[in-house]
């Protein structure tokens, strides 16, 4: 075959490979239980959390997976919409604590408007991103995790993920054994708390570790 002609291979012949199945709230609310909490699926889409009474809820749960505005889809997946930023500011107004992980809750958020929203609200600026073909582990909280970085049978995958620092009094929690660089912050005030991960929590390899974290 000639230098420009490109090339295949036969490497991945037999194998089924999953795609992303959209129901992660499922998963998650698995591993809450699993160590003991309790799970209340208020919400499977972030247009509907507008008719959510929030404040009554100890815990905010965003899956953001590989949500973002890409350039090509039929539809605009934006990570935070300005009605969602609404709505976690509100609720954070209220003492409320949240989750959020997603491969491009930094690198989707790149206006003035969304980064002073990320840095004031959420502790974190972006840095870069991760190519999770060059990923090893990442580590920190006392563990050790490895992510799907490319086609499998088990889970979904992703190409990239957010290196995130933290801001104003957060902390960085977890980081890419291979660049040291930050991959989720937390922050605990007085006011609110939070844990932001720059990658997909239902794309750790490790179900025990994922149950740990969560």
């Amino acid at each position: 075959i000639g230098r420009d002609m490109g090339a295949s291979g036969d490497e991945m012949t037999g194998l089924v490979v999953r795609g992303n199945t959209h129901d992660y709230t499922t998963m998650h609310a698995q591993d809450y239980l699993a160590a003991g909490g309790s799970y209340t699926i208020a919400s499977c889409t972030r247009d509907a959390l507008q008719y959510v009474y929030l404040k009554s809820y100890r815990m905010m749960d965003l899956i953001l997976g590989a949500q973002r505005v890409d350039g090509y889809s039929g539809r605009e997946y934006k990570t935070f919409t300005p009605l969602l930023k609404d709505l976690i500011q509100q609720y954070l107004s209220t003492s409320g604590s949240i989750l959020v992980s997603g491969a491009y809750v930094g690198s989707d958020m790149l206006s003035a408007e969304d980064k002073q929203f990320t840095a004031n609200v959420l502790k974190y600026q972006f840095h870069s991103q991760e190519a999770t073909e060059n990923l090893s582990d990442i580590r920190g909280m006392n563990t050790q995790l490895s992510l799907y970085n490319s086609p499998s049978e088990m889970s979904y995958w992703v190409t990239h993920t957010d290196v995130i620092v933290p801001t104003a009094n957060a902390f960085s929690t977890m980081s890419y054994q291979q660049t040291g660089m930050s991959a989720s912050i937390a922050y605990q005030g007085t006011d609110y708390r939070l844990m932001v991960f720059g990658f997909p929590l239902e794309c750790i390899q490790q179900v025990d570790v994922r149950r740990n974290i969560l």
